[in-house]
């Protein structure tokens, strides 16, 4: 899947989503971003959304 396909069915821009991808591989502290998705993936935390780096700042109760 290309970059502007994931982009389209997240609802944000190219430019936004590389961005994430590099935020997310720093706060994992991976070399790169296959490594941050073995991580997620080993450790089981895709899905966990309490801490989905995809997802906007939560309203507070």
């Amino acid at each position: 899947m290309l970059m502007e396909e994931v982009a389209g069915e997240l609802n944000t821009s190219v430019k936004s989503l590389y961005r994430k991808r590099t935020a997310l591989s720093e706060r994992l502290g991976a070399e790169n971003f296959n490594e941050a998705c073995l991580f997620i993936f080993k450790n089981k935390l895709l899905g966990a959304g309490r801490n989905d780096p995809w997802v906007g700042e939560r309203p507070k109760a």
